[in-house]
């Protein structure tokens, strides 16, 4: 926050999953974003920080997000903090 003014966000939830997968909960980091003027200052290290701490007090074992295929530097941020590539998602206009 800035002079009262959000200058980033991170929406980070719980997930259930069906019985046939092992983990059941899992977290996802739904969206992050901070503002282009105030970036590579380590707020959103602050957030992917206290989320982790969020998800560790609710006994989440596992977080998962998406990143688009074309954001290398999104992808290349997240694997800083141990993301790994494990699935691909695949689409098809109708």
């Amino acid at each position: 926050e800035d002079n009262k003014k959000i200058v980033g966000y991170m929406v980070v939830k719980i997930q259930r999953r069906p019985k046939i997968f092992k983990e059941r909960r899992l977290g996802f980091i739904e969206t992050a974003f901070v503002e282009p003027k105030y970036r590579r200052r380590g707020l959103g290290k602050v957030m992917v920080l206290k989320a982790f701490d969020w998800l560790k007090m609710e006994g989440i074992k596992r977080v998962e997000l998406h990143v688009h295929s074309k954001n290398p530097k999104s992808i290349n941020a997240w694997k800083k903090y141990g993301f790994k590539t494990y699935l691909y998602c695949q689409y098809k206009k109708l």
